[in-house]
């Protein structure tokens, strides 16, 4: 008695895994009286303006410290979209320039 199984023997993995997105970068567009006020370790809230964008970094007083440029940014948009929620952290700050690391909260 031989059985068929249902599957097709391999799965196809999801082109987006929301939980797992990682995304290092720096601020595009940087505001400098915003980014003077940050430091090393301070978080951000990651918001997109509807509907498409841009994607922003938002201080814990609403200031908004600059735009997300990535090559993920449209795996981004998506997630955030299917309601995922992401945070920034701040890892560098040099003059007016901002590098952060982007995941899920």
């Amino acid at each position: 008695m031989s059985g068929s199984g249902g599957g097709s023997g391999h799965e196809t993995s999801s082109p987006k895994n929301c939980e797992s997105l990682s995304i290092k970068t720096q601020l595009a567009s940087p505001k400098p009286t915003v980014i003077s006020k940050l430091k090393i370790g301070d978080f951000l809230t990651i918001d997109l303006t509807p509907p498409r964008g841009p994607v922003q970094a938002i201080t814990g007083d609403g200031e908004i410290a600059g735009a997300i440029l990535s090559p993920t940014i449209a795996q981004l948009i998506e997630c955030i979209n299917d309601g995922h929620i992401y945070k920034a952290k701040v890892l560098e700050i040099k003059g007016g320039n901002c590098q952060i690391l982007i995941t899920h909260s």
